[in-house]
């Protein structure tokens, strides 16, 4: 039984704004991971749970995204349904298919061996799965950002503006918070000032 016109359509609408809310996330942590990312921490404090969180957060959510599964409403369902406004909407982007198919397996093997399942192989090495997948940060920023320009021409077309939840964050005030604590808290975490 094939779906009628206006609910496959309803449906594609919804995909793309899932999908816009996903990527506008994806942005916002990735942003937020660059700037914890090498700060100093003390012991177990803050910003080394903070970072742990973002980045599960922020691969969950690019692994909602780029779900190869035919049964889910991922980036892929979109090239299925859509094919023509996805490739239109993912040229200029500089990203094509076959790299996103790429990443989509590698992070899919990740996915299913230490991240959201505990493979009883890949418990004696996990590291060893993250290495071979070899998924670069520049990779993925780049992903995101092209997957990022794609839905919103495609949710232009499909509602006739942007989608946008708030201004894009710029991670400023991680580096303000930060440098409070260090000065302000972690010495009293430690009882010595820090150098």
């Amino acid at each position: 039984m094939g779906l009628e016109a206006g609910e496959a359509t309803a449906r594609v609408h919804r995909v793309i704004r899932r999908l816009a809310y996903e990527l506008f996330w994806l942005r916002a942590e990735q942003v937020a991971l660059r700037e914890l990312d090498g700060r100093d921490h003390v012991g177990l404090d803050f910003f080394r749970i903070a970072y742990t969180g973002i980045q599960g957060d922020w691969l969950i959510r690019l692994v909602r995204v780029l779900e190869p599964d035919g049964d889910v409403a991922s980036w892929w369902y979109l090239d299925r349904t859509i094919p023509r406004d996805v490739q239109e909407a993912l040229a200029p982007t500089g990203v094509d298919r076959s790299e996103l198919e790429s990443l989509a397996q590698r992070i899919r093997a990740i996915r299913n061996k230490v991240f959201v399942h505990i493979d009883k192989h890949g418990v004696f090495e996990p590291d060893a799965v993250y290495e071979k997948a070899n998924i670069t940060g520049q990779e993925t920023e780049r992903t995101i950002e092209a997957l990022w320009v794609a839905i919103n021409k495609l949710h232009r077309k499909a509602f006739e503006k942007e989608y946008q939840r708030e201004p894009d964050y710029g991670g400023a005030d991680i580096g303000r918070l930060h440098a409070f604590y260090m000065t302000q808290i972690a010495p009293k975490r430690t009882g010595t000032p820090l150098e």
